[in-house]
């Protein structure tokens, strides 16, 4: 475990993403391993919350919530099931119940990392916020949705991190976000930002964006074409 949480020797002859990649497989296998190592959450927040590790590191460990949230909670649960013979319930069940400290401490670094916008943090904490909204009520959709919609409009936000807010918008088909969308599919400053917004245009806009995508396909830019004869298919089967 120290060999995670130390930084990379002055004199590995190792690059950095290479050390990473194998902290990053070391991480994998001590998540599949039945009993869960302790330690490894307060590991994961660690090494997130000391900016001395280098950027990919940070993410990787950011990542590895999502996966450590869920084999917790489900270790947990079977210690609470033995103990009261009662599951572990969601920790906002909507009465009064409070989160372990151990899952507590994750919700609160992944919140955390939404706010880590010149970097990747923000769009991997809002994966991994979004996989676990869907099996755990601790993790409000409408907070979640608003924080997607804040992140896709931050101009300051790096390009990866709005790209992924974006998509995320249109895979929860959330609408609040549906003027942004509009506006980036014309007016965004990178082709890639645009093609995010045309794609998501596909899949929550209206009848009244059929005309702008029909323009969109017939651009010039074969990259912004093929995107919105897609996002056609989506909103105009026929």
């Amino acid at each position: 475990m120290k060999f995670l949480n130390a930084p990379m020797p002055d004199d590995s002859k190792l690059g950095s993403r290479s050390f990473n990649s194998i902290r990053n497989d070391a991480l994998e296998i001590l998540l599949r391993q039945k009993k869960m190592h302790e330690g490894m959450g307060e590991l994961l927040i660690s090494v997130y919350n000391d900016p001395s590790h280098d950027d990919m590191w940070r993410n990787y460990c950011v990542q590895f919530m999502e996966p450590f949230y869920e084999k917790q909670f489900e270790e947990l649960s079977l210690k609470s099931e033995v103990a009261s013979g009662g599951m572990l319930s969601s920790a906002s069940s909507g009465n009064g119940d409070v989160a372990p400290p151990e899952l507590q401490a994750i919700q609160d670094a992944l919140w955390d990392a939404l706010g880590e916008r010149d970097n990747s943090n923000a769009g991997t904490a809002l994966l991994a916020l979004d996989k676990l909204s869907r099996n755990h009520a601790e993790f409000s959709k409408d907070d979640i949705n608003a924080a997607m919609f804040n992140l896709a409009q931050d101009n300051d936000a790096t390009l990866a991190n709005r790209v992924t807010a974006l998509r995320l918008c249109g895979e929860r088909n959330n609408i609040q976000a549906l003027e942004t969308v509009r506006d980036l599919s014309r007016n965004g400053d990178t082709t890639m930002l645009r093609c995010a917004a045309i794609a998501t245009l596909g899949e929550i806009g209206t009848e009244e964006d059929l005309v702008l995508l029909k323009a969109f396909a017939a651009s010039r830019d074969k990259r912004i074409r093929r995107i919105a004869e897609s996002a056609l298919k989506k909103q105009d089967p026929e």
